[in-house]
């Protein structure tokens, strides 16, 4: 039996590559909470001493971090960017990004931690069976959560206009 090798053509599409910047969507520095920490929090099984030592932190770190700036090296060049903070949880299914980098004051930090506490001690995502991923900025006394998927697609079309 002999075996013979078909060639076949290769059919090759070009597309336009959309390369859009997702920095603003990430943090250099993230503060890892557990859900089952703010669970323990906000059911009163843990005192609130380790809420307040957890915010400690958190605004230990944002104090230090404040109006810094690191380099992003790449192949091609060298950058200088701010340094951002933020807390990354995950509630179930969704996980959270709380960016902090935009709050211009030490005080205005702690009361956002404060509404970042109720907010994730509140929520609750019936109905959703598959992984979400949401960016959470503090404007205007509170925390505005978008869908990391919508903002996502903002950027890519942003990028194609």
């Amino acid at each position: 039996m002999r075996w013979r090798v078909i060639h076949r053509p290769e059919l090759s599409t070009f597309r336009f590559h959309v390369q859009a910047s997702f920095e603003d969507l990430k943090n250099i520095i993230t503060v890892i909470v557990p859900g089952a920490l703010i669970a323990s929090i906000s059911n009163q099984i843990f005192p609130n001493a380790v809420w307040d030592a957890i915010k400690l932190v958190i605004t230990s770190i944002y104090r230090k971090v404040k109006d810094k700036k690191c380099y992003r090296v790449t192949s091609n060049s060298t950058k200088e960017i701010p340094i951002t903070l933020g807390i990354k949880v995950k509630i179930k299914e969704a996980q959270f990004n709380f960016k902090l980098d935009n709050i211009s004051d030490e005080t205005i930090v702690q009361v956002a931690l404060d509404k970042f506490l109720e907010f994730v001690s509140r929520y609750d995502n019936k109905g959703q069976d598959s992984y979400m991923e949401y960016l959470a900025q503090y404007e205007n006394s509170e925390w505005e959560i978008k869908d990391m998927y919508e903002l996502i697609q903002e950027k890519v079309s942003e990028k194609e206009m």
